[in-house]
């Protein structure tokens, strides 16, 4: 809870617009649903991983995973450029927020493997400070290298509604 508050307050210094399961509103749709909406809004996804795999639900083959599993298949499938944070010590970890049962602790370890095995760029952590000032310069470099929409303002729109301001960064940014 305290990591993902810092996180939080580092993202919004960092002038971005978080989005996470504790900001859900109590609106009457499930809450993949909610998840999935907020991956599609999103430019970016981060993932924080310690010593939880994370509340259960069901994928798409009705096997039993993760939500925060499941968000990184659905945000893989759809593209999104992820950041991925991970404790290094989980066997240091205090004992409410490290797994309890084996079972919940080989899910993590094979989660981390897919992870590890995949082309995906992760920075280790030890503490909540290091972790912080890891995500606020990755999000600046991603936010440089890997142009995206953004929040939009209205007033960066022209009459049919089109930013030319992003399309130019794009432009230049493949040039």
């Amino acid at each position: 809870i305290e990591e993902r508050q810092e996180i939080m307050q580092a993202l919004l210094e960092s002038k971005c617009i978080p989005a996470g399961m504790e900001l859900f509103s109590t609106a009457n749709k499930k809450s993949w649903e909610i998840i999935k909406q907020d991956i599609d809004d999103s430019d970016f996804y981060l993932l924080v991983i310690a010593g939880m795999y994370g509340s259960l639900t069901k994928d798409d083959a009705g096997n039993t995973i993760s939500y925060t599993e499941k968000e990184y298949n659905y945000a893989i499938e759809n593209k999104k450029p992820i950041m991925v944070f991970m404790y290094k010590d989980i066997d240091h970890l205090p004992v409410g927020k490290a797994e309890k049962s084996q079972i919940g602790k080989k899910r993590l370890e094979k989660f981390k493997k897919r992870i590890y095995d995949s082309n995906i760029q992760v920075s280790f952590w030890n503490n909540t400070g290091e972790l912080i000032s890891k995500i606020k310069s990755s999000i600046q470099d991603l936010i440089q290298t890997t142009p995206s929409a953004g929040w939009i303002k209205g007033t960066m729109l022209n009459k049919e509604g089109i930013n030319t301001d992003f399309i130019n960064r794009i432009k230049n940014f493949d040039d």
